[in-house]
């Protein structure tokens, strides 16, 4: 132990000061003193929470790593190897049992590497498999018992609590049986949550993912499927700190989402509500254009009622002006007599405006059939049906045409029905009546 000790030089390695042996030749070491207590009870006793107690363990790893740099496997990593001041600081001890590796092999063994089975030398409760097996002591099993220790202080609870003291129950508990995970563990444990400023259900949550994974990582039962040094599991633990994703899970875009989003939670609240912002203005700006859109199609629909009125209206003052001229027409005689103008009968009248509507009117169906409705009016009015036939008929079928069903078109057919009924017509003149 004073040769290992004395080719480490680490803040958190308790130094070594002097050594030798006494007159009565009785061996001493003289060490740093370490006013503090052991990892978990300092923990527990300041109620550290999480990040604390990681940034703690990150330190221990340093430690443990600047010894593998000096070829230097500590071989009994547990909390009560790890003293820590009262400055906070924590201080890595005992190598009493230390297992220096060959030179230049940074996972292979070195002298008195393998254990035997009836003389073993480690502690039970953070033992790798390999040392259980009596297999070669190498790197990974600092890493193994770093992943132990770092369990209970996270939870509380023993990865791997023995039911007895037998070997058999040290094989099966360490080399066979997996631990549960450290979320699941909290969760089952009522007493998980002593000595910690969270409560369980969150403590539980917050173990639950990387660093779930971070300790399963470090406590596989395969050496070589162990993080494959305590610089790389210490590395893990500070990228989960910052918010960085992990080594040990896979780097999924999903995974690599949450981390960035968790890293820059008020930038990403910050995008998000103007992205929000942006879609609510994008949102009332379309229903405000759809309203503007309708009230012009309203306003499009008025203007074109109203060009239809008067286009309607138009056509009608047409046809009344040309009904004027038709009816002022019938009066101008071809021949200029006085005595003839006078004695004029209505037939006479009619039966030239009837010839006049064929000749002059032929394909003005809209003038025509109004003027047709008229005189076939006046014609039954006198009791000339077989005159009025022709023009009932010539309007009815030009107004089904022009506007069906509108009141031109349903008096020519109430005065043709009522021609058929003085004919004796009387099935189709109901019809029409109907």
């Amino acid at each position: 132990e004073r040769r290992i000790l004395g080719a480490l030089q680490h803040p958190n390695i308790a130094a070594l000061y002097d050594g030798g042996a006494t007159d009565e030749g009785l061996p001493y070491v003289a060490m740093e003193h370490v006013d503090g207590d052991d990892l978990l009870t300092h923990c527990d006793r300041e109620r550290l929470p999480v990040e604390r107690r990681l940034a703690l363990f990150v330190k221990v790893c340093r430690a443990v790593e600047q010894a593998h740099r000096a070829l230097v496997v500590h071989r009994d990593l547990k909390p009560g190897n790890v003293l820590v001041t009262r400055a906070g600081e924590p201080k890595l001890l005992d190598f009493g049992i230390a297992t220096r590796r060959a030179a230049g092999d940074g996972r292979g063994e070195g002298d008195g590497a393998r254990t035997r089975t009836g003389s073993m030398l480690l502690t039970p409760d953070y033992a790798s498999p390999e040392q259980v097996r009596g297999e070669p002591i190498t790197t990974a099993t600092d890493v193994y018992a770093l992943g132990a220790l770092l369990y209970e202080l996270l939870t509380g609870a023993r990865a791997q609590p023995r039911g007895g003291d037998s070997f058999a129950d040290l094989v099966r508990v360490v080399c066979d049986r997996e631990p549960p995970m450290p979320s699941a563990a909290v969760r089952r444990a009522a007493a998980a949550a002593e000595g910690r400023p969270e409560t369980r259900a969150r403590l539980a949550r917050r173990l639950d993912g990387d660093l779930d994974t971070i300790v399963a990582t470090a406590m596989k039962k395969e050496p070589s499927r162990r993080y494959g040094s305590v610089q790389a599991f210490a590395d893990d633990i500070e990228r989960h700190l910052r918010g960085l994703p992990v080594a040990a899970r896979p780097d999924t875009l999903a995974y690599r989402t949450r981390k960035f989003v968790a890293r820059h939670r008020l930038p990403v609240a910050a995008a998000a509500a103007l992205t929000t912002l942006l879609v609510v203005f994008a949102v009332v700006t379309a229903r405000d254009n759809r309203v503007i859109e309708a009230q012009l199609a309203t306003i499009r629909r008025q203007n074109e009622t109203i060009e239809a009125e008067r286009d309607a209206a138009v056509a009608q003052s047409a046809i009344a002006d040309r009904a004027l001229d038709f009816l002022v027409s019938l009066f101008d005689m071809a021949s200029p007599d006085p005595e003839r103008a006078e004695t004029l009968r209505a037939r006479e009248l009619l039966d030239r405006g009837a010839r006049r509507v064929a000749a002059g009117l032929g394909e003005l169906h809209a003038q025509r059939a109004p003027l047709g409705l008229a005189m076939g009016n006046a014609y039954v009015s006198l009791g000339l049906y077989d005159e009025a036939r022709p023009l009932l008929v010539d309007a009815a079928a030009t107004f089904e045409t022009l506007a069906p069903d509108g009141p031109e078109h349903r008096e020519a057919q109430f005065l043709l029905g009522g021609l058929c009924m003085h004919e004796n017509e009387r099935e189709r003149g109901e019809a029409l009546l109907r």
